[in-house]
């Protein structure tokens, strides 16, 4: 990570320029992530930068002046057989690609290549950084066959709703999967632990979540700790690099379990975890697989909690309905969401929903919830 405490996400949308080729969802795709993360700016959390127009001179340009400052990664658009293809047509070499990201981006927390059959090229990321003996923690989420577009905006969008919440990637990906499962029972979801088992995997999923242990260096024998030999005697001028000097280096800000990939104050937590709530519900009331029971229980812990904004208090009654909502919504927290919920619906948050969401009917208050979430009649 860089030295600042702020991690630096870069998000990039690479659509193709010709028509059979256009992903017609992509640019919303890319505002939805986009207004979330511009909030978290405006909010002081994190740093950003964005492509929607992403070429090879872009990426050249900003790896070679950034690339080491960039904590994630995101990429969204076009790939074939591990090849990442960009908005000029120029199509990525999978070796060479894995060499950039390894070699350009070193201190990378988490690559997201949410585009066709990128599994080849984090296969490929991984055993080079096996060779070499990398000892930044990299984790990597990746698509193993082609994969809808509506689907892949759909799940990046669930993801990204995560950032800012306490928990790690892992929870992100978990309950954005979850949820998506709802959507689409038949989609598929793998996770690798091992680099022997990911090296022989095949790509017979949808996404995968990557979470490969760097490798552990030797320690350096004990004649190593003793008077240097001549062997290992350097000119005046060069420097060598020492495991002293490797461990009194800035450590990376590795989430940890109950902690935010991001640090942030309790206003933004408020408004994330308010949108979090809207996103799962809204999700999970158009996936057609909730039956009448859950279907009412969301409705009814809706409508308690707009009780509780109107001014009533938190009764037994509410407490069990936001306690099984949450079981419905994977990675809500019924003790803390919802009153989060009710916080911003009171209209003392105007200027930091606008910041996030800008127009007033983007905000995810009770009452536009109310209004997503009504049956059609």
């Amino acid at each position: 990570m860089s030295t600042s405490t702020k991690p630096t996400f870069y998000t990039v949308f690479s659509n193709s320029m010709k028509q059979e080729e256009y992903l017609p969802n992509l640019s919303e795709e890319a505002t939805k992530i986009s207004d979330l993360l511009h909030g978290l700016v405006f909010s002081d959390a994190i740093y950003y930068m964005k492509d929607e127009i992403f070429t090879a001179d872009r990426l050249i340009a900003n790896f070679s002046k950034y690339g080491d400052k960039f904590d994630i990664f995101y990429f969204s658009g076009h790939a074939k057989d591990g090849a990442l293809k960009f908005s000029d047509n120029f199509i990525s070499n999978t070796d060479r690609m894995a060499d950039v990201i390894n070699i350009n981006l070193k201190n990378l927390q988490l690559g997201f290549f949410n585009a066709c059959e990128t599994f080849d090229l984090a296969k490929k990321i991984v055993e080079k950084r096996q060779k070499t003996q990398s000892t930044n923690k990299l984790v990597m989420i990746t698509c193993g066959c082609e994969i809808n577009a509506f689907l892949a905006e759909r799940f990046a969008t669930l993801f990204f709703n995560h950032v800012g919440r306490p928990g790690t990637y892992y929870d992100a990906y978990k309950n954005a999967s979850t949820l998506m499962s709802l959507v689409n029972d038949k989609l598929r979801f793998r996770e690798f632990y091992d680099f022997k088992e990911l090296a022989t995997a095949s790509a017979d999923f949808d996404y995968a979540f990557i979470d490969i242990p760097a490798p552990v260096k030797p320690a350096p024998p004990p004649a190593a700790m003793m008077s240097p030999s001549p062997v290992s005697a350097r000119s005046a001028g060069s420097a060598v690099p020492s495991y002293a000097s490797a461990a009194k280096s800035t450590p990376r800000a590795t989430p940890k379990p109950n902690q935010s990939i991001i640090n942030t104050d309790k206003k933004t937590l408020d408004i994330l975890s308010a949108n979090y709530i809207r996103e799962c519900t809204q999700t999970a009331m158009t996936s057609n697989t909730l039956d009448s029971k859950q279907m009412e229980i969301l409705n009814e812990a809706i409508k308690g909690t707009q009780e509780v904004a109107d001014g009533n208090l938190v009764t037994g009654k509410v407490k069990q309905l936001w306690k099984e909502a949450a079981r419905i919504l994977p990675g809500v927290d019924s003790k803390n969401d919802f009153k989060s919920l009710v916080k911003i619906s009171k209209g003392t948050y105007e200027k930091a929903l606008d910041q996030f969401f800008g127009k007033s009917h983007k905000q995810p208050t009770l009452a536009n919830m109310q209004l997503s979430t009504k049956p059609v009649e």
